[in-house]
């Protein structure tokens, strides 16, 4: 199977752990949504702070 995969990552900044993320064939909204309830289900946090970052999009070989 040819083309791009799309890797959406949730990182906790105090830890600098990956606590959520999603991989998927198009780069959607639903893709980061899903990466953010991975997390929020993993970690139950009591208030945070969100940033986002298109970041960059290369494609894996």
């Amino acid at each position: 199977m040819c083309g791009f995969r799309y890797l959406a990552v949730v990182l906790d900044a105090f830890s600098r752990r990956i606590v959520g993320w999603a991989m998927g064939h198009d780069l959607k909204a639903q893709l980061a949504l899903d990466a953010l309830n991975m997390a929020l289900v993993q970690r139950r946090p009591v208030s945070v702070i969100h940033r986002s970052d298109q970041g960059s999009q290369l494609p894996f070989n």
